[in-house]
C-alpha cells in the first residue's frame, strides 16, 4: 500500500499538514507537528467574504486543524463555520535545557500509511533518537491514540500538552472554558452555538506533573534514559461532544488497539481499493483520493455531508456545496452504499431549512443552500451564488435518482426522496417564467461561475426536464400531471453547438495572451468580476456537464464538436474542471485525455493542500479511472467500453450493484467481471 512520505521543508509544510491530514469520518486532525512549532494559531483577525478562487489568503507557515465536523459556531460574518477545535496531539521534548524545535533536528523523515492512517515520524535530537507515531482510531471515534520510542543516554522531560487558544479563520468560538489537571489533562469548552466539548489526554506514565498556562494545558515527565535501552510511552486522548450518540467503553491496551484499528482499515480498502499496473503515478495519486474519502467519512451519520476541504482545512468554512451529490456520490455507490445513503439523508433531514430559504425568496418548494452546514440553511455570504446558483437542488434530486438506480431501495426513495424531490421541482415551476408559450428560467448560474446573471443555462434547464421526466414516468398522480404542462413547454437549448445560455455567442472574446499573461496566477485575479461576467471566459466546465451526467444522449461527434469548441474559452480556475474534461476526452477519443487527468492528479499531489484537500477533484479521480478510462456505465445493467493507455496493463476494482458486490478486471484483451461473496 501507498505512504505519503514527508522530509522537512519550510515552505510546504502547510501543504503536508492537509495532505497528510488522518481521520475517521467522526474526527480529523491536519497533520502539524506535535512540538509548538508555529506561532500565530490564536491570532485574531477577520476573514471577509470573498471569491475564493481569487482571495488573497492569510498564510501562515502551519495551521493547528482539529475538526469534528457536526461542531460549528456563529461566525458574525461568515455565518455558520466548522470549529477548529483544540489542539491536543501537542508534545514537546527538551533535552540539556533545550527546547526541541525542527530546526534542530537531525535525520528527519515522516510519512502516512495509507492503508490505516498512520503517521510515524522519526527525528534525532541532541544524541537522542526519537520515533512517533499516531492514529485516529477508526472503531473507537472519539479516540486518539500516540506512542513514543525514545532511545538515548541522556535525561529528557517531555511535555504533553493542549493548546485550547487556536482560532477558526481569526475567530474565537469558544465562550466559556473549564478545566481539570487531576490525573492527566481534562478540558471543557462550551461554543458560541452551545455545543460541549470534553477533551481527555493522560500519559501512560506515572508521577506526571499537571499544570495550567493559558491557553494550554500541559503535563510533564522528567525521563531518566539508559543507553541501548528503547524508553516506550503512550498518549491517549478522548474527545466528546453533546453531539455524540452512544459513547462506549475502551480497554486501553495499545496493541489490541491497533489491531482492531488496522481491520476496520483493511475492510474499507478491500472494497474502495483500485489495483493500476503499469502506471504508478495514476496509482499513487488515487490511492492519496481514496484514502481521504475514507477518512473524511462517517458512514453512519446522516447529521452532516462532506465538507469541500475534506475536514482538513478552514478555507471552505466546513460547508457542503454540490461537490457532494455529483462528484463525491459516485464513489460511495459503488463501494458502500450505506455511506451514499447517509450522505443523501443528511439533505433529507435539512429539507424544511430548504423550504424555509424558498418561503424567504417568496416560493413555496424546496430551495437548497448554494453553501449548506449542519442546519441546513444557507451560509453563502456572496449574494451571486446564494441567489442564482440554484441547480444545487437539481443535482440533489439527481444524486437520489441515481441512488435508486444504483441500489433498487425503492423503500428509502418512496419514504424519504420522493419528497425532497417533489419539494425541489415546485421551487423551480414557481421559479420559471413564462413567455409565448415557454417556460425560461432566467437569472440563474450555471456550474460555471464565471458567467453570473444568464437566462435559461443548458445544463440547469436539462436537468430540470430530465427529473421532470423521471418524476412523471415514476409515479402519476396530480403533481406529474401539472408537471408536464412545464416539462413540455420548458426551453432546452438542443443546437448542435450548445450554448451554455441564452445570448452566448454575444458575449465578448478575450485574447487570453493578452489579459492573462501569467498562466501560473488564476484567470480571475486577473481580470474585474464586471468584465468576467459578460466575456466568453468560463471557470470550469459547464455544457460538458450535459454530456457527463447524460453520456447515452449525445453522439462521441456532438460531444468531440462541443468539446472542441468550449475548451479554449476554459480557464480551469475551478478544481473541479479538469476531471470533466478528461472524462469527456476518453469518452470521445481524444488524445488529451491523459493530459487533462495528469493535471487533475497534481491539484493537491503538487503542493495546492495548503487550505485542505480538494475532495471533490478526489471523487472526481475516481470518477475518471473507472468511468473514463474504464468506461464504466450504470444503469440496469453495468457495462465497460475501457480505453486504457498502452502504459496501463490492468486495472481492478470492486463495486455494488443492486444488492451486490463484483470484481472486475480489465486490460487490453478485455473485461472479465465476477460476483463475490
Amino acid at each position: 500500500m501507498t505512504t505519503i512520505n514527508q522530509t522537512f521543508e519550510k515552505e510546504h509544510y502547510k501543504h503536508f499538514e492537509g495532505l497528510m491530514t488522518q481521520g475517521n469520518g467522526y474526527l480529523s486532525i491536519r497533520a502539524s507537528f506535535e512540538e509548538d512549532y508555529i506561532e500565530g494559531q490564536d491570532d485574531l483577525y477577520w476573514r471577509m467574504p470573498a471569491n475564493v478562487t481569487v482571495e488573497k489568503k492569510r498564510h501562515t507557515e502551519g495551521k493547528f486543524g482539529t475538526y469534528i465536523p457536526l461542531i460549528v459556531g456563529n461566525h458574525p460574518i461568515l455565518r455558520e463555520e466548522m470549529i477548529n477545535l483544540p489542539y491536543f496531539l501537542g508534545m514537546n521534548f527538551y533535552v540539556d535545557g533545550c527546547k526541541f524545535h525542527i530546526n534542530h533536528a537531525r535525520n528527519h523523515h515522516r510519512k502516512l500509511d495509507l492503508k490505516d492512517g498512520l503517521i510515524t515520524r522519526y527525528f534525532d535530537f541532541k544524541g537522542i533518537h526519537i520515533k512517533t507515531e499516531r492514529y485516529i482510531h477508526q472503531v473507537h471515534k472519539n479516540l486518539v491514540v500516540q506512542k513514543y520510542e525514545i532511545q538515548g543516554d541522556k535525561d529528557i522531560e517531555v511535555e504533553s500538552y493542549i493548546d485550547y487558544g487556536v482560532t477558526t479563520n481569526g475567530y474565537n468560538h469558544f465562550v466559556e472554558t473549564s478545566y481539570n489537571l487531576e490525573n492527566g489533562l481534562h478540558l471543557n469548552l462550551l461554543t458560541d452555538m452551545n455545543d460541549e466539548v470534553e477533551i481527555v489526554s493522560r500519559l501512560s506514565l506515572d508521577k506526571t506533573t499537571s499544570v495550567s498556562d493559558p491557553p494550554y494545558l500541559m503535563e510533564k515527565k522528567l525521563l531518566h534514559l539508559k543507553k541501548d535501552q528503547k524508553y516506550v510511552f503512550y498518549k491517549y486522548t478522548l474527545i466528546r461532544t453533546s453531539k455524540d450518540v452512544n459513547p462506549c467503553g475502551i480497554d486501553f491496551d495499545f496493541d489490541k488497539l491497533y489491531a482492531e484499528h488496522q481491520k476496520a482499515w483493511q475492510e474499507k480498502w478491500d472494497m474502495a481499493d483500485v489495483v493500476i499496473e503499469g502506471d504508478s503515478n495514476l496509482q499513487y495519486a488515487l490511492r492519496v483520493s481514496i484514502y481521504h474519502l475514507l477518512r473524511s467519512n462517517n458512514e453512519h451519520e446522516s447529521r452532516v455531508a462532506i465538507d469541500a476541504k475534506g475536514a482538513a482545512g478552514e478555507a471552505y468554512f466546513g460547508h457542503f456545496f454540490w461537490d457532494t451529490e455529483i462528484y463525491l456520490l459516485p464513489f460511495y455507490l459503488l463501494t458502500n452504499p450505506v455511506a451514499a445513503k447517509n450522505l443523501l439523508m443528511f439533505r433529507v433531514n435539512t429539507l424544511e431549512a430548504a423550504k424555509k430559504n424558498a418561503k424567504s425568496y417568496g416560493y413555496n418548494g424546496a430551495k437548497y443552500p448554494w453553501e449548506s452546514s449542519v442546519s441546513g440553511a444557507e451560509q453563502c455570504s456572496n449574494w451571486q451564488y446564494a441567489d442564482l446558483e440554484i441547480h444545487v437542488g437539481l443535482d440533489i434530486a439527481y444524486a437520489m435518482i441515481n441512488y435508486l438506480k444504483a441500489t433498487g431501495d425503492q423503500e428509502c426513495f418512496n419514504n424519504h426522496f420522493l419528497e425532497c424531490i417533489d419539494e425541489v421541482l415546485m421551487y423551480f415551476m414557481e421559479r420559471l417564467s413564462y413567455k409565448d408559450g415557454e417556460f425560461h428560467l432566467k437569472g440563474v448560474m450555471g456550474p460555471d461561475e464565471y458567467i453570473h446573471y444568464s437566462d435559461n443555462n443548458a445544463y440547469t434547464n436539462k436537468l430540470l426536464y430530465e427529473i421532470m421526466k423521471f418524476r412523471i414516468q415514476y409515479q402519476s398522480d396530480t403533481f406529474s400531471k401539472k408537471l408536464l404542462i412545464y416539462k413540455d413547454g420548458l426551453v432546452i437549448q438542443d443546437d448542435y453547438i450548445i450554448e451554455q445560455c441564452d445570448h452566448f455567442g454575444d458575449f465578448d472574446n478575450l485574447d487570453f495572451d493578452l489579459v492573462w499573461p501569467d498562466k501560473s496566477k488564476p484567470f480571475g485575479a486577473t481580470i474585474s468580476q464586471e468584465k468576467n461576467y459578460r466575456s466568453k471566459a468560463l471557470k470550469q466546465a459547464d455544457v460538458l456537464m450535459l454530456f457527463f451526467l447524460y453520456k447515452d444522449q449525445y453522439s462521441k461527434e456532438r460531444m468531440k464538436d462541443n468539446l472542441d469548441y468550449y475548451l479554449p474559452l476554459t480557464t480551469h480556475d475551478s478544481s473541479l474542471s479538469y476531471i470533466i474534461h478528461s472524462i469527456i476526452m476518453n469518452w470521445t477519443c481524444d488524445e488529451r485525455a491523459y493530459e487533462y487527468l495528469e493535471k487533475a492528479m497534481a491539484i493537491d499531489i503538487n503542493y495546492g493542500a495548503e487550505d485542505g484537500i480538494h475532495i471533490a477533484n478526489c471523487g472526481g479521480l475516481y470518477q475518471g479511472l473507472v468511468f473514463g478510462l474504464c468506461g464504466m456505465k450504470v444503469g440496469a445493467n453495468v457495462t465497460f467500453d475501457p480505453k486504457l493507455p498502452k502504459n496501463i496493463r490492468k486495472v481492478s476494482f470492486k463495486y455494488n450493484h443492486l444488492g451486490k458486490k463484483y470484481q472486475v478486471d480489465i486490460n487490453h484483451n478485455g473485461v472479465n467481471v465476477n460476483e463475490i461473496m
